[in-house]
C-alpha cells in the first residue's frame, strides 16, 4: 500500500509539473500575441492614409467578383453579429452552466475592451469613405468586432470541446471548424465593406489574445 501511495503521489506531482508548465507556456504565448495585436492595432497610423487606399482597392477588387460573393458575405458576417451570440447564449447557460457562465464572462468582456479600442482610435470605416457597404455600421471600425468575438469565442467553445474525453479525430475537428468559421467571418467585414483589412487583421489577433488569455487566467 505504501508503494501505491508513492506512486500515486509521484504521478500527482508529476501532473502538477505538466500543469505549470503547460500555464506558462500559455501565459508566454498571450504576452506575445499582446504584442503582435498590438502592432496589428496600431501600427498602421504610421502611414494610415496608404494602408486605407490599399485596403480599399482590396475590397473594392472582392466586392467586383459578383454576387454570390457578396451573398455569401453577408450570411457570414451574420454569425459574428453581437444577437447571434446574444441569442446563443442563453442556451448554453441552461444546458451547461459553467460552460455558458465562461462564454458569457469572455462575450461581454471581449465586447466591451473592443468598444474602448474603437472609441479611443475612432476610426472610419471603409463605407463611410471608399466603397460600397453592404450591411450597416454606425460605430467606429477599429479593430473589427465580429472578427475579434469570432476568434475569441469559437476558438474558446474548440478548446471546451477538445478538453472533454472526445477522440482525437472529433477535438481536431472542433478546431478546424473554429479556424475556418473565424476566418470566414474576419474576411467577409472586408467584402461587405465594413471593415479595412487592417481592422480585420487587429480585431483578429485581440480576440485570439483575449482568448488565450481568459484561458490562462481560468
Amino acid at each position: 500500500s505504501s508503494i501505491l501511495a508513492s506512486a500515486c503521489s509521484c504521478c500527482g506531482h508529476r501532473s502538477s509539473a505538466r500543469l505549470a508548465a503547460m500555464t506558462k507556456l500559455l501565459a508566454f504565448a498571450a504576452v506575445l500575441i499582446w504584442v503582435f495585436a498590438a502592432l496589428a492595432v496600431f501600427l498602421p497610423y504610421l502611414s494610415i492614409e496608404a494602408v486605407r487606399e490599399q485596403g480599399s482597392t482590396w475590397i473594392l477588387w472582392l466586392q467586383d467578383q459578383g454576387e454570390g460573393l457578396q451573398t455569401l458575405s453577408r450570411g457570414l458576417s451574420m454569425l459574428g453579429d453581437d444577437i447571434a451570440y446574444i441569442a446563443v447564449l442563453p442556451m448554453l447557460l441552461f444546458m451547461w452552466p459553467d460552460f455558458g457562465t465562461q462564454a458569457f464572462v469572455l462575450f461581454f468582456g471581449n465586447l466591451f475592451f473592443n468598444s474602448v479600442l474603437k472609441t479611443l482610435l475612432h476610426a472610419p470605416r471603409p463605407s463611410w469613405t471608399s466603397t460600397a457597404g453592404f450591411v450597416c455600421g454606425d460605430e467606429y471600425g477599429n479593430p473589427s468586432g465580429h472578427a475579434q468575438s469570432a476568434f475569441a469565442v469559437y476558438f474558446f467553445i474548440a478548446q471546451q470541446i477538445a478538453s472533454q474525453k472526445t477522440s482525437r479525430g472529433v477535438q481536431i475537428f472542433a478546431w478546424c471548424a473554429a479556424v475556418l468559421l473565424a476566418a470566414a467571418v474576419a474576411a467577409s467585414r472586408c467584402v461587405v465593406g465594413a471593415h479595412f483589412p487592417h481592422q480585420v487583421l487587429g480585431g483578429s489577433l485581440v480576440g485570439i489574445a483575449i482568448f488565450v488569455t481568459f484561458v490562462v487566467a481560468s
